[in-house]
């Protein structure tokens, strides 16, 4: 699972990064049955500019580093 999201979507009220790394660590503890978790902060981003962002760092995860050869 690939989880992404912006600094600039951490608010007191939403803690998106907060919350997201509590979702990625979990995950990462569930490896032994066959789950792999990678987690994406993204500098100067927002819930809306995030997806662009995110995109290609996704598709590298998934697909590795061939995909840019």
């Amino acid at each position: 699972m690939f989880v992404a999201t912006g600094v600039r979507e951490e608010t007191p009220r939403i803690p998106m990064v907060s919350d997201s790394r509590e979702i990625v660590a979990r995950l990462q503890a569930a490896m032994d049955r066959g789950v792999q978790a990678q987690l994406y902060v993204a500098e100067d981003e927002d819930h809306g500019s995030i997806v662009p962002t995110a995109l290609g760092r996704a598709l590298r995860s998934r697909i590795g580093e061939g995909f840019a050869k």
